[in-house]
C-alpha cells in the first residue's frame, strides 16, 4: 500500500504524509470547539482552537451563519491546512 504524500511549504519544501482529508460544513463566523467541529477534528488530534480562530477570521467577510464548505487536510504530524469554499448562490 502506498502512502499519499503532499508537497507543502513549511520552512522550505518537503514531503509530508497525509493522515486524512475531512469535509465539513461550518457556519461563517460560528466555528466552535463543540459539536460538530470538535468531535470531527478531535479524533485526528488537531488544535481545535487554532482551527476555530482561523476559520472565523477567514469567514468574517460573509454574512454570519452562512454555511461554508471546508476541506481540511490533516498530516501525520498533527498539523493541518484547510480551504474555505465560497457559499453557493441559490
Amino acid at each position: 500500500m502506498f502512502n499519499v504524500m503532499v508537497v507543502h511549504q513549511f520552512k522550505g519544501y518537503f514531503w509530508r504524509p497525509v493522515a486524512a482529508t475531512i469535509t465539513l460544513t461550518v457556519p461563517a463566523g460560528a466555528a466552535r470547539p463543540a459539536s460538530p467541529v470538535g468531535p470531527d477534528l478531535g479524533q485526528y488530534r488537531l488544535n481545535l482552537m487554532a482551527f476555530c480562530k482561523d476559520h472565523n477570521a477567514r469567514s468574517q467577510k460573509y454574512k454570519a451563519n452562512t454555511p461554508m464548505a471546508i476541506t481540511i487536510t490533516t498530516f501525520k504530524d498533527n498539523t493541518f491546512e484547510f480551504t474555505v469554499k465560497s457559499p453557493s448562490v441559490i
